[in-house]
């Protein structure tokens, strides 16, 4: 079987991280997924050189994942490589707008630090689901 974007797991599997990626929690697979896009993005503009495609194949599997949070994704096909959906993007803009709008930055320290140390962060998370949100005139989750 060849490659598949969204099946094949890239980066993660030869790393062996993944076990641990398919037992994420929601924030959990948010920051990873926005860490891989950043460092995708600056290396794609900083150095050509460097191979991420198994980069990539990572983080379509990770997409794939948000599947269990609710989150509707294209299915899986040789030969197609964006599969995110107007769902992805509300899963993933909820997670953005939480921890770098709702949260002023101290909530953010405080919930970074909890976090480090395997304390309940429950107190900085939101207090509803990502399709449960209700959005404001500015089209910002509330």
């Amino acid at each position: 079987m060849g490659k598949i974007y969204g099946q094949y797991p890239g980066y993660l599997e030869k790393e062996r991280k993944l076990e641990k990626v398919n037992n994420y929690n929601e924030y959990e697979l948010f920051f990873l997924l926005r860490n891989l896009h950043s460092l995708i993005f600056k290396v794609e503009h900083d150095d050509e050189t460097i191979d991420i495609t198994e980069w990539k194949y990572g983080v379509g599997y990770l997409e794939q994942l948000t599947t269990k949070f609710g989150v509707e994704m294209q299915k899986p096909e040789k030969g197609k490589i964006d599969l995110r959906t107007d769902s992805f993007w509300a899963w993933y803009n909820f997670w953005y707008n939480h921890f770098f709008n709702v949260l002023n930055e101290e909530e953010y320290d405080a919930f970074e630090k909890a976090y480090e140390k395997k304390q309940d962060v429950t107190a900085y998370l939101p207090k509803c689901r990502w399709n449960e949100q209700q959005v404001n005139e500015n089209g910002i989750h509330k």
